[in-house]
């Protein structure tokens, strides 16, 4: 009966343990890249990443059109609007982009790379909705960080409302959890503000951009 509570509560998505949410766990923990070629086609078909990431977020797996033997594994996943298919490779936990299912269009892509291959960002809007989805939380350390540059636990949590996630310093995939780097402009600098997502969310660090110093609250 709990289980059946949990399911109407919250939906296919708080039972981890099932099949399919494991592997939309993978992929969504995975370091995602496509093809030039790839790229090509899903600009052809009026779609973008994050058409692809609400498909990672809001779909199911399809196990009937899916190949899941050996360490190569082809998945399809659907969220009832694009279908499409993600190949992920378990001996180092990446994920390419695959096909498209279901597109008719002709596209001029022959000429696009089917081997150089690029990573996919999460789009900046759903980083900062997932974070803050997490449940956002306030810890003694981050006083010390608070009173180092004159902020308060409402602007910081603010800094999930508009602020610019600093990809190439983030680890969406880090262990035990992701961690990523977001920038709040200020009217006098620049604030980076270091958010983990745990079981809840939290600020690890906040530094000035451009400034070596760092404040004392380890």
């Amino acid at each position: 009966m709990g289980l059946i509570a949990t399911y109407f509560m919250f939906g296919t998505r708080s039972c981890d343990w099932t099949p399919g949410n494991r592997v939309i766990n993978l992929i969504e923990h995975s370091q995602i890249s496509i093809s030039d070629f790839k790229a090509c086609e899903m600009e052809c078909y009026g779609l973008n990443k994050t058409d692809l990431f609400h498909v990672i977020n809001e779909g199911e797996v399809s196990f009937s059109d899916s190949k899941t033997g050996g360490d190569l594994k082809e998945y399809q996943v659907s969220n009832g609007e694009v279908t499409m298919t993600f190949h992920l490779d378990m001996r180092d936990s990446t994920v390419q982009v695959g096909q498209f299912v279901g597109q008719t269009k002709e596209c001029d892509c022959e000429s696009a790379s089917k081997e150089n291959l690029s990573v996919l960002y999460k789009p900046n809007d759903l980083v900062l909705q997932q974070l803050v989805e997490n449940e956002f939380q306030i810890t003694s350390r981050n006083d010390c960080y608070f009173k180092c540059f004159k902020v308060d636990s409402t602007y910081a949590r603010s800094v999930l409302d508009d602020g610019l996630v600093l990809n190439d310093y983030s680890f969406p995939q880090g262990k035990p959890n992701p961690t990523f780097w977001i920038q709040k402009v200020r009217a006098s600098d620049t604030l980076w503000f270091q958010f983990e997502k745990g079981t809840k969310t939290r600020i690890q660090q906040i530094v000035r951009k451009n400034d070596p110093i760092a404040c004392e609250c380890d």
